[in-house]
This record gives C-alpha cells, sequence and structure tokens, in this order.
C-alpha cells in the first residue's frame, strides 16, 4: 500500500540525502511536515478549547436557569469555512446546506453542537439564539 493511502502514518522521504518523516494525510498525497502538523494540532487544540469552555459556560447557565439548549443555535464563520460538507453529514435535522459555505436555516437547527464538534477548520460555534429564530 502506498504511503499517500494510509491513514495516519509516517512516510520516511529520503530524497535530498536526509531522512525526514512526514505525516501523510488520508485520502490525499499530501504530506505534511512535522511543523505543520503541529501548527494543525495546535489549530484543532485551540478549537477543542473553545468548544470545552462553550459547554463549561452553558453548564453553568442552564444551572442559573437560562436558556434551554433547544434556544441555542449554529454559526458559520464565513472567513474560516471551507464549505467541506462535514457538518451537513452531521446534523441530525438536516439544518446545514453547503453553498460555497455552510448556511445555517436557524428554523431547523436545535443547537446539539455536532456540527460544531466536527468541524475541522472550528468555524461553526453556538449562541443563544434571539427570539425571532
Amino acid at each position: 500500500m502506498a504511503a499517500e493511502e494510509r491513514n495516519g502514518a509516517f512516510d520516511n522521504d529520503r530524497s535530498g540525502g536526509g531522512k525526514r518523516q512526514a505525516w501523510v494525510r488520508k485520502g490525499t498525497k499530501y504530506k505534511m511536515s512535522c511543523k505543520e502538523e503541529l501548527q494543525e494540532l495546535k489549530t484543532k487544540a485551540r478549537a477543542l478549547q473553545d468548544r470545552l469552555d462553550l459547554l463549561k459556560m452553558r453548564i453553568k447557565k442552564l444551572r442559573q436557569g437560562a436558556p434551554a439548549p433547544s434556544q441555542w443555535k449554529a454559526f458559520v464563520d464565513v472567513e474560516t469555512c471551507m464549505g467541506c460538507g462535514i457538518c451537513q453529514q452531521v446534523c441530525p435535522v438536516g439544518a446545514i446546506a453547503i453553498e460555497g459555505i455552510a448556511l445555517i436555516d436557524a428554523q431547523r437547527c436545535i443547537g446539539c453542537g455536532r456540527c460544531v464538534q466536527e468541524c475541522p477548520k472550528g468555524a461553526l460555534s453556538l449562541w443563544p439564539s434571539s427570539p425571532s429564530a
């Protein structure tokens, strides 16, 4: 099996005379250098920390009698969204359409947060919905 086809495998690159390990992304022929992998992991860690902070905030507000989770809605950061469609696939109520970027139907969104959790770019977040949403 070619290195490019392996999921989560290191590929030893001996070109240029030196041994270098590169992370191979599933489904691509792109080899990620250690520096690039580190940056990507840091970005994912920040997104996870943001999600954790959001969940802690929701728990705190729910304990204080704040709006129920169903009153939370997903919002898209149009600068970050790359339109990959993962959020659309994981949305249990079909509230997301992809038209270049993710578009959220606030009437259908139940605020479950699955899209936020699965977005590889951290382009989605949950916010309390307005009374008209």
